[in-house]
């Protein structure tokens, strides 16, 4: 692996809610491209729970409660998904596949909550931070992979819209973790065309 990265990992999760201690995640997707922004590879898929721990999760969040037919997709969804341990174990092989290590996954260190994060993985995303706080709390295999740095869209759009006026980048936020994302890097297209 070069001293300089030249791949990010895109990563977009739905949850039943945003607190990493309680919430379970329901979605994964992610996409590895270059500093180009050009698709290498995707991944997507449910994570599984049980039923009633979704519909106890998603009824104390007041966003669920005011979409039920977007929360019946995410259960369902959720319901034919894979093990959280399946997920972890394919996303290190996504890692190692289509990015590189220096060294197995188990051998760098992790510090859940720590930014001591010395993993040589780069994430990308929209408040890719939330997503990366999830990803500590309940993936520590695949966490101790990533970095400290993160390429945030949403630290784009504060400077972009605050320093040069641009109008908001239109999303149709279907909250469907592969659309977020596709949409996510056509926006930091955006950003990157206006600077």
């Amino acid at each position: 692996m070069s001293a300089f990265p030249s791949k990010l990992l895109w990563i977009d999760l739905e949850m039943t809610g945003l607190r990493p201690d309680t919430d379970v995640i329901t979605e994964i997707a992610a996409i590895v491209t270059d500093f180009d922004l050009n698709e290498i590879t995707t991944y997507e898929t449910g994570i599984k729970h049980p039923e009633k721990l979704l519909r106890k999760l998603t009824s104390q969040s007041d966003w669920y409660v005011a979409q039920p037919t977007h929360t019946e997709n995410i259960i369902k969804h959720s319901l034919k998904g894979k093990t959280e341990k399946v997920v972890q174990n394919e996303l290190l092989r996504l890692v190692e596949d289509h990015i590189g290590l220096k060294q197995p996954a188990a051998d760098y260190p992790f510090f859940a909550g720590s930014l001591e994060s010395k993993g040589e993985v780069f994430l990308a995303g929209n408040s890719i931070g939330t997503d990366r706080a999830f990803i500590d709390a309940r993936w520590p295999d695949f966490a101790r992979t990533l970095h400290y740095r993160m390429l945030d869209v949403s630290s784009f759009k504060l400077w972009m819209s605050g320093a040069k006026h641009l109008p908001k980048f239109e999303k149709k936020n279907s909250h469907r973790a592969l659309d977020d994302i596709r949409e996510s890097i056509a926006e930091m297209k955006y950003y990157i065309k206006e600077m």
